[in-house]
């Protein structure tokens, strides 16, 4: 018989077709193998990519199910010395694994003060050591940040606004990459505009919006806008919270949305500052969209915090106290006394939950915020 393009050829005479039959078990270990091929590719995905700079940690975190630090720079693995400019760090200089790569969490907020002293009171409550002396780690290439190591956690400043703890966020997680380290948990702590709640309240973000009341962050690359999902971890939320005891504290912590914003004045409507093209009616309009949509306090640093992280595979957390109540009034009224008070407000929060997931016992597990520490509540 002749082929016609496209068609098939016709079965010689005489000749039929058996039917094909397979008993369970050759079934059963056809899956098998299938399945240990498919793991052996992922496997070898996984080794790929960590060799070539995309993931820390090794083959057995990742079987573990332990979180590892995701990078998205091939690159990262081709520079041979990989300069953290902002933290003063390299790593040629630097041996990252044995420096920080016992690090388990890390607390970043505003001010190089406040993380210093919080830095000296977590050092009394988690270290071996009775002394509280703490070294600022980010001396070099006039680094605008400070760094601070007690134990397995980090400490640094990330000064203000998204522009600055966006460039530390980027070079320390580089560095946590470096340093291997696996199963973190990144928190920041703050100051921030309280909305519909009373002044003192520390605020644990649930979700977090832009100015535009996106969850998201935008980042322009090439002069092309993307937006990145602002996630933090819920179940880190609610244990942070748990570490509230109103009455002992004299504070309550509550959940709430948070919404970041460019800058303090036009981009939080104030009416307080050198420019304002609305009144106090748009003011107080717009609030009440924000109350209703959930969200109970204003910063700058959370959506750039929460994209950042999550793009990196971090868990992470806010926690921050309010200064004011935006319902009644644009400038913060509170002495340098009572701000400072507040300030420690999450710091208790945080220390405490560090404390119970290292396990430190009971004997130290109260945060030391007595009078004699200048940090009375």
């Amino acid at each position: 018989m002749v082929e016609k393009k496209g068609r098939f050829r016709s079965k010689p005479k005489g000749m039929t077709s058996a039917p094909r039959r397979r008993n369970v078990s050759q079934l059963q270990g056809g899956v098998g193998l299938l399945t240990q091929q498919a793991s052996q590719m992922s496997n070898n995905l996984f080794i790929a990519r960590r060799s070539s700079g995309l993931i820390s940690g090794s083959l057995e975190d990742r079987q573990s199910g332990r979180n590892l630090v995701r990078l998205s720079n091939p690159r990262i693995s081709q520079i041979k010395n990989d300069r953290l400019y902002h933290l003063g760090l390299d790593t040629t200089n630097t041996n990252m694994p044995s420096r920080f790569g016992d690090i388990k969490f890390v607390v970043i907020g505003e001010s190089a003060g406040q993380m210093e002293e919080f830095a000296r009171l977590l050092a009394k409550d988690i270290s071996q050591s009775k002394e509280n002396n703490v070294e600022n780690l980010a001396r070099g290439g006039n680094s605008p940040y400070a760094m601070y190591k007690v134990e397995d956690v980090l400490i640094l400043s990330h000064s203000l606004g998204a522009p600055s703890i966006s460039i530390l966020l980027n070079e320390l997680i580089k560095l946590m990459h470096h340093a291997h380290c696996n199963s973190m948990t990144f928190i920041r702590i703050g100051q921030s505009g309280g909305v519909g709640v009373r002044p003192g309240t520390v605020i644990v973000s649930e979700q977090v919006f832009d100015a535009q009341l996106r969850n998201s962050h935008e980042v322009v690359v090439m002069g092309k806008p993307q937006l990145w999902p602002t996630k933090l971890n819920g179940q880190l939320a609610k244990d942070l919270i748990d570490m509230n005891m109103p009455a002992n504290d004299g504070f309550e912590a509550i959940a709430g949305h948070t919404m970041s914003t460019n800058d303090f004045y036009e981009g939080q409507f104030r009416l307080d500052g050198a420019f304002a093209d609305y009144n106090e009616v748009d003011k107080q309009v717009f609030l009440s969209q924000l109350v209703e949509k959930g969200i109970r306090n204003i910063e700058m640093e959370s959506t750039a915090f929460a994209a950042i992280t999550h793009k990196a595979n971090i868990r992470s957390a806010i926690v921050c106290v309010t200064n004011l109540n935006r319902l009644n009034g644009d400038t913060i009224t509170a002495t340098k006394e009572q701000l400072d008070v507040w300030d420690r407000r999450p710091q208790k929060l945080v220390s405490r939950f560090i404390q119970q997931n290292l396990n430190i016992p009971s004997s130290t597990t109260k945060v030391n915020f007595s009078p004699n520490s200048k940090t009375t509540q």
